[in-house]
């Protein structure tokens, strides 16, 4: 798939960041928490952290996590346009033509679960050309493209959000926790204490034949 060479694998079983990113813009929202349970070399969690969404990732490779935790701290993201910050509601006031409301001030400033300014274009139907109400007989290429646009339907495009050329994001702060290495304990050892007398050693194997 394109925007994935061999020489970018750091992982042998690294999946392409294209795929990742398309099934998470289809199922989660900005502010989901997202949940991978074989990190890896961590394209779920980079993936995740660049579009706004939570995560957590789970290894039993100290390998991966290393990978993985180098990943993260060494990315450098795109820093998409808020929805919620005075700069986003000025953008999408402009983009819908409406008034621009002045904020109460109760409203979290810059909150991630409302989501992006984003992209948006016509989404035009045939049905909504020969419904259309201005359009009439005689009107001029240019006047049939702008009645066409006023009843147009908006679709949004939701993998191109407007983003702040001049400013760059890293990652958020996040911790890697691990539990403590598992003890191996003999089928003989009924008390679970590590320890196995010479009796329940020679019971095991009897019981065995």
């Amino acid at each position: 798939m394109g925007g994935f060479a061999a020489k970018d694998k750091v992982y042998v079983v690294q999946t392409n960041r294209i795929v990742i990113e398309r099934c998470l813009l289809m199922t989660t929202d900005p502010g989901d928490l997202v949940l991978d349970p074989t990190c890896g070399s961590g394209t779920t969690a980079y993936v995740a952290e660049q579009w706004g969404r939570r995560w957590i990732t789970i290894d039993t490779s100290r390998v991966a996590l290393a990978l993985a935790r180098t990943r993260l701290m060494a990315a450098k993201y795109p820093y998409y346009l808020l929805a919620g910050s005075a700069e986003g509601r000025k953008k999408e006031a402009a983009l819908s033509g409406a008034k621009l409301e002045a904020s109460s001030g109760k409203q979290p400033e810059g909150d991630i679960r409302k989501g992006f300014v984003y992209k948006r274009v016509p989404h035009i139907t045939l049905k909504s050309i020969a419904n259309n109400p201005d359009i009439r007989e005689g009107m001029t290429r240019e006047e049939i493209d702008e009645a066409i646009a006023r009843h147009a339907n908006t679709e949004y495009l939701y993998d191109q959000p407007y983003q702040l050329s001049k400013t760059v994001r890293v990652c958020g702060p996040f911790t890697v926790e691990s539990l403590s290495p598992h003890r191996v304990l003999a089928p003989a050892d009924e008390n679970m204490d590590g320890y196995v007398s010479q009796r329940r050693r020679r019971r095991a194997r009897i019981s065995r034949i």
